[in-house]
């Protein structure tokens, strides 16, 4: 069912009680109903920074460089308040969970704790990043990083090596560029 309908005040945005009156009239006038409707630039953690010049790796490792660009598009999207960033995705490590050219939502993860079995984009301090789950290490130093697609291999990680870890959310599907 709809989120809207649930009581859910994110998706009561003045755009759908415009489509509801023209379509209806105004069902809406009850003052209660109305203090609960939203602008819809007003949650401004709906809009992530999509890196279009960076990507992250399903598959092997790629060389990580913050300073490759700053240059991002502010992406708009419902239902991801907690994320700040987008990027590309490629290689097939990950599939048929996410596959490769498809854009993955990231929330930084900032926590001095792993919720592990979740996926994280890692950043380690020797440049590389990875898309994998997380899991425990065999000790209290290491992390073990598992791929969706079980043609590969585990990585087992040194925590020291971690440099950023980005919480992925969620990802966006696209049939073309």
């Amino acid at each position: 069912g709809s989120l809207a309908l649930k009581g859910d005040s994110r998706y009561l945005t003045d755009g759908l009680f415009s489509r509801i009156y023209d379509k209806f009239g105004n069902v809406l006038a009850d003052e209660e109903i109305q203090r609960n409707v939203v602008e819809e630039s007003d949650d401004p953690q709906t809009i992530v920074r999509y890196w279009t010049a960076s990507s992250a790796t399903a598959g092997g490792r790629e060389l990580y460089d913050d300073t490759q660009t700053n240059e991002y598009e502010d992406l708009g999207l419902p239902g991801f308040s907690d994320c700040t960033d987008a990027v590309n995705l490629y290689g097939d490590s990950m599939t048929p969970l996410f596959n490769s050219g498809e854009i993955i939502i990231l929330r930084p993860w900032t926590d001095n704790w792993i919720d592990y079995g979740q996926i994280y984009l890692i950043i380690t301090t020797s440049g590389y990043r990875m898309v994998k789950y997380v899991r425990a290490g065999n000790d209290a130093d290491h992390v073990i990083c598992v791929s969706e697609n079980k043609q590969y291999d585990d990585i087992v990680l040194p925590k020291a090596d971690i440099l950023k870890m980005y919480r992925v959310k969620g990802a966006i599907h696209r049939r073309a560029m």
